[in-house]
């Protein structure tokens, strides 16, 4: 039959010589009927693997993509703020929710920190000056520091230290004259913070006058 197709598989023998002929017979239509079968297996192979790879994406960008961009917003927007803030954007998993409970904590911890920072720093009756290490500017003052300069605090924020009150490389006094111009003896002294990644100086004065008169006093008693 002219249509059909023959393949022959000799199979050696022992002495090396063909001891046996395999036959495959088949019909030229039937391997067109195989190959199309194919053809049609391929393409459906193909449009399941289509069909998968749209779920993945549609539930991933629901369940992992959009909440994760929703973080990176949030996170870009303290950073342009530059204030941190408890993330409230829904957590895509466990793990991210692990890692938000953790970031808010800290953020909350940080917030308690600031605010008992900033109650003692206000309320201290001496004066207070947080500097910038390297530029020797004031970071921030406490109400107590702008009674002493007679400077209001927005203004000494951003501004040099004072001139009368930096303290000489040989000394921890100082005199200052006050804005109503009597002169005051002032203890000067100054501690390394880190605040985050920034090297800063915490200088706090404490007035001495009375008694450094009352050590003249004593002196002249003395005499």
């Amino acid at each position: 039959n002219d249509d059909s197709v023959r393949i022959l598989f000799p199979l050696a023998g022992v002495t090396g010589e063909a001891a046996a002929v395999i036959a495959i017979v088949d019909t030229r239509v039937q391997q067109h009927r195989f190959s199309t079968w194919t053809l049609y297996g391929e393409l459906i192979a193909a449009t399941l693997c289509a069909i998968a790879f749209f779920l993945v994406w549609l539930y991933g960008r629901r369940l992992l993509i959009a909440p994760l961009s929703a973080i990176a917003l949030e996170i870009v927007g303290m950073h342009g703020r530059g204030v941190l803030s408890p993330i409230s954007s829904p957590a895509p998993s466990e793990e991210w929710a692990l890692f938000l409970s953790t970031f808010n904590d800290t953020v909350r911890s940080l917030r308690d920190s600031e605010q008992r920072y900033g109650a003692l720093f206000d309320r201290a009756v001496d004066p207070y000056f947080l500097l910038d290490a390297p530029s020797r500017r004031v970071v921030d003052a406490n109400p107590a520091a702008a009674a002493l300069t007679g400077v209001p605090r927005e203004r000494l924020v951003g501004a040099a230290l004072p001139e009368m009150l930096r303290a000489q490389p040989d000394g921890d006094t100082i005199r200052v004259r006050r804005p109503d111009g009597t002169v005051q003896i002032w203890g000067v002294a100054e501690t390394a913070v880190m605040l985050g990644d920034r090297n800063m100086v915490l200088a706090a004065y404490r007035d001495l006058t009375d008694r450094e008169a009352l050590a003249q006093s004593q002196k002249m008693d003395a005499i």
